[in-house]
């Protein structure tokens, strides 16, 4: 240890380390004197009055490299520092720092432990003189980068043509924020960036990325669109359908019926895929007893395993009866119809319809028990622009008919025939291409009919 004493009335005893100075003199004369903080003080009325000049560099978001320089004609060079505040870093000084020695320059590392948590170091910096710097370095895990939405769902696609949707780069941010990249990490999943700007973000500036989805895959896709900087990478999911096996089945009303009578009525298996056919393992009603299956009329509804094509749906027929000890008033049922191929995730590939009737009056007499059959005829079909619909049938109250989509929405009324029997043409060129059906009742007898616009 070098020291020096002199009298305390003169100046501060110095020390090159945290330990006190003992100064003896003749006999038992003799002091004890505690050197400050960290054992050291500091020379006095010196002629450098400037600051230790600190420079920061960083090579990562997560670490900082600090020079320190005290040099100059009046310098007294740097003798120490110390951690003022640490949070989630590490601190590792200069090999050749002893803390009291003098250097003209020296440096301290630090990185982030943690890069999850935010994170902190300051660090005061001193020469021989008593003058000081303070370097406060930290560390946030929120890049100033951000892209949205964070989930992208871009539905069902087309093979044929691209969906697209956007994304938006952010800089939240201060100043010019620059980025490395804008890539998808997968790459073969259908999705592909159509136009993006690479030039650095702005402060605040919002930015567009055009997003294509066309799938290769009949199955559902996911992919992440990655915006990365040297600090890291922010990330938006992407997903769409890639045709993967997907059906809906339709609801139907037989209307208001008298008790005792027979109804004939129809719904819809409707294939939703884009690139592949859907598989009907078997269908079902929950009340056998007033909603029966007609099998025969579609040669489908009973296994063996049967197919919709794509874009495709099939007629599923049913016979509604009333029960004399049923009595009158509503009557409900569901309807499924299963398919093994798995759709997504938890998925059990079964679909559910509503089949409903009113009944209502005295019971019917034998004549009654089936009403009129009502059919209806469309050519032609698939349509483009026109379809004539013909109703046959019908008995002497004109029949009420509706176009609905496969969800069931009215999409259009066609005018009512002028007579039973008579013939509808509907214009049908406003419509998207897909599947709809035609609805029509008149009395108690209702029909269906599938419709393909394409």
């Amino acid at each position: 240890m070098a020291a020096s004493c002199v009298p305390l009335s003169v100046s501060p005893a110095t020390a090159d380390s945290g330990v006190g100075v003992y100064c003896y003199g003749y006999g038992y004369d003799e002091s004890y004197a505690w050197a400050g903080t960290l054992g050291v003080g500091f020379l006095p009325n010196s002629k450098d009055t400037s600051a230790p000049l600190a420079t920061v560099s960083s090579t990562t978001c997560q670490s900082v490299h600090v020079a320190l320089t005290d040099s100059g004609v009046n310098a007294t060079k740097l003798f120490m520092y110390h951690i003022d505040t640490i949070r989630n870093m590490t601190f590792v000084p200069d090999t050749l720092w002893i803390t009291g020695d003098t250097l003209a320059t020296t440096y301290y590392d630090a990185t982030v432990i943690n890069p999850a948590d935010s994170a902190m170091i300051r660090v005061n910096a001193y020469d021989m003189a008593g003058n000081w710097t303070t370097i406060t370095s930290s560390f946030s895990p929120t890049l100033a980068g951000q892209i949205s939405p964070k989930l992208q769902q871009f539905g069902s696609g087309d093979s044929s043509r691209c969906t697209y949707l956007y994304d938006t780069l952010v800089n939240a941010g201060v100043g010019t924020f620059s980025f490395l990249g804008l890539h998808l990490a997968r790459g073969d999943q259908g999705f592909s960036i159509d136009s993006a700007v690479m030039t650095p973000l702005a402060q605040g500036e919002h930015r567009a990325v055009k997003i294509c989805f066309r799938p290769q895959q009949a199955a559902i896709v996911f992919d992440t669109l990655q915006f990365s900087s040297n600090c890291g990478y922010v990330a938006s999911v992407l997903t769409g359908n890639g045709g993967a096996t997907n059906f809906i089945v339709t609801d139907h009303d037989f209307d208001t019926t008298v008790l005792g009578a027979s109804v004939a009525g129809s719904a819809y298996i409707i294939n939703l895929s884009q690139l592949a056919t859907v598989g009907i393992d078997s269908v079902w009603v929950d009340n056998p007893w007033n909603f029966q299956i007609v099998p025969n009329q579609t040669g489908h509804v009973a296994p063996p395993q049967f197919s919709i094509p794509l874009h495709g749906a099939d007629t599923v027929q049913f016979q509604f009866t009333t029960q004399l000890s049923r009595g009158t008033g509503p009557y409900k049922t569901n309807w499924h119809a299963i398919s093994r191929a798995i759709i997504g995730p938890g998925e059990s590939g079964m679909r559910t319809g509503t089949l409903t009737a009113f009944v209502s009056g005295p019971p019917a007499s034998v004549a009654q028990t089936t009403q009129d059959a009502l059919t209806l005829t469309v050519s032609p079909n698939p349509a483009q622009t026109e379809i004539d619909v013909h109703i046959t049938g019908a008995r002497d109250i004109l029949p009420q008919v509706v176009m609905l989509d496969v969800l069931g929405r009215t999409v259009a009324f066609p005018p009512p025939p002028l007579a039973a029997g008579g013939l509808v043409r509907l214009d049908v060129s406003s419509l998207p291409d897909g599947v709809y059906y035609l609805r029509a009742s008149s009395g108690g007898a209702t029909a269906s009919k599938l419709i393909v616009r394409h």
